[in-house]
Order: structure tokens, then C-alpha cells, then sequence
């Protein structure tokens, strides 16, 4: 129960304004926190699903270039600080801009259960 309150808490927040959680990059970023990498190394390897090479990344995704412009950088995900509601039990503390917050939040529970099940 307690995870499906912090799915519906994380939609409903959504619902209210663009979350800077984009699906892949966020994922990404959770799974290498999650095997012990540091913010930089993290956000350089999540940085390679938003980002466009030989093949489009997130930021070319239709509701990412309405929000945050075409070709938008990473940093417009990290620029933002969480709010003083995003944090406490159950929340990482050791992270210091709302996407590596919220990108844990939503995949912490899905990447510790991985690991529970080989």
C-alpha cells in the first residue's frame, strides 16, 4: 500500500505541473544511483538516454520539447530544488535536485525488489 500511495502521490503532483521525470532518463539515473554510482556519473549516464545523438534521446520526445524547448539540456532537469514536502521517510536523503529525487522515488521500490528476486 505504501508504494501505490507514492505512485498515486507522484501522478497527482504531475496532474498539478510538469514533473522533470522523463520515463527513460530517469530510470536510468535510479538504476545507476541504485549500483552505487555518485550524482556526476549518474547524471552523465542518464544523460545519454535524454539527450539526442544518432538517435533521438527524450529531450526530442513531443512533451519534453513543449515543456522545456527543443533540444533542451539536462540541466533543465536538475535545475529545480525539491519542495519542502519532497523529502523525509522515504525519501533519499543524499540527493540535492528534484529530478535524482523523484527519478529515486519512483523507481527505488521497483530496482530493490529486482534485487530481492534474482
Amino acid at each position: 500500500m505504501a508504494a501505490l500511495a507514492e505512485l498515486v502521490a507522484l501522478y497527482r503532483e504531475g496532474l498539478r505541473a510538469p514533473l522533470p521525470l522523463p520515463v527513460k532518463t530517469a530510470a536510468q539515473y535510479a538504476f545507476l544511483r541504485d549500483k552505487g554510482r555518485g550524482v556526476p556519473a549518474a547524471r552523465s549516464g542518464a544523460s545519454d538516454m535524454w539527450r539526442s545523438g544518432n538517435f533521438p534521446g527524450e529531450q526530442a520526445d513531443a512533451e519534453h520539447a513543449l515543456v522545456y524547448g527543443s533540444n533542451a539540456p539536462m540541466s533543465v532537469l536538475t535545475e529545480q530544488r525539491p519542495r519542502l514536502d519532497e523529502g523525509g521517510a522515504g525519501w533519499p536523503p543524499d540527493e540535492e535536485d528534484r529530478f535524482g529525487l523523484l527519478a529515486r522515488r519512483l523507481w527505488g521500490r521497483l530496482l530493490a525488489a529486482e534485487m530481492d528476486h534474482p
